[in-house]
């Protein structure tokens, strides 16, 4: 996903229509490097904290189908996209994102 630089005025007119906070329904979220920052996740105190882009490192998020597989030890990931910190907003942001879904049956059989 290649998201071009914009000015603040434009994610302010689109914040309503985004995703809010949600999980996704995978088992795992892989999100590669990432230049700029713009995802945040819940925190359990119930605020939303700025997942920091590490050079080279991947963030992963737990899914609900990995809460399922291990009923319910890991929690699933409640994050949401939000648009770069003010410092950013003139820089393209990059996303390579994998949807990781494992196939349940064959745990079973």
């Amino acid at each position: 996903m290649l998201h071009p630089p914009r000015p603040r005025e434009y994610y302010d007119a689109v914040e309503k229509y985004q995703i809010g906070g949600h999980t996704d329904q995978s088992s795992l979220t892989l999100l590669f490097e990432q230049n700029v920052a713009g995802l945040q996740m819940l925190t359990n105190d119930g605020t939303w904290k700025w997942v920091k882009p590490v050079k080279g490192g991947i963030t992963i998020n737990a899914g609900e189908l990995f809460v399922h597989l291990t009923k319910g030890f890991v929690k699933a990931t409640i994050h949401r996209v939000h648009a770069p910190v003010d410092d950013q907003l003139g820089s393209e942001r990059l996303g390579c994102i994998y949807f990781s879904l494992l196939n349940v049956h064959s745990l079973f059989w």
